[in-house]
């Protein structure tokens, strides 16, 4: 039987590579009360709430914050986004993805590792993300079959915009 449960993904900012259960439903933003706290003055204090849908996804809903949440280039108030969408919140890059408790455990211990270790971690979730699918991907070298695409390493992925 598959245990993954869907885990939200920090892509960029100082909590970058920190993975989240989703759980029932998480509360990011800057405050100190929210369940994914993110150190950035772009974030408001309660920005985004987090809720799993049946479908695999979930429904990501700006709590009235004013940098705004970002679904590609579409800001948006609410909206349903499958796993593997990326999405923004204030100047944070965020992924939805699946993962045991395991690869949790395993995805927290190397956050602090150097920055090619973390990419074949977050590869590690079976999946790269794309705008449209998932794509399998090879990691082991250091170099990934397929490439990345510009938007996967480009400077939005890594948190120079």
């Amino acid at each position: 039987m598959d245990d993954r449960k869907l885990v939200v993904r920090v892509a960029s900012g100082p909590e970058r590579g920190r993975t989240f259960f989703v759980g029932s439903g998480v509360v990011v933003g800057r405050g100190s009360d929210c369940d994914i706290v993110l150190d950035s003055g772009c974030v408001s204090r309660s920005h985004l709430r987090i809720t799993p849908d049946r479908a695999g996804g979930a429904t990501v809903e700006d709590l009235g914050s004013s940098n705004g949440t970002f679904v590609g280039d579409v800001r948006v108030e609410l909206r349903k986004i499958p796993a593997n969408q990326s999405f923004v919140v204030g100047d944070v890059r965020m992924f939805l993805a699946f993962a045991t408790a395991d690869e949790l455990v395993e995805l927290e211990a190397r956050a602090t590792q150097p920055e090619s270790t973390l990419l074949r971690a977050q590869l590690h979730l079976r999946g790269a993300y794309s705008d449209e699918e998932t794509i399998p991907v090879e990691a082991d070298s250091g170099s990934t079959s397929p490439p990345l695409s510009l938007e996967q390493t480009g400077p939005h992925a890594r948190g120079e915009t």
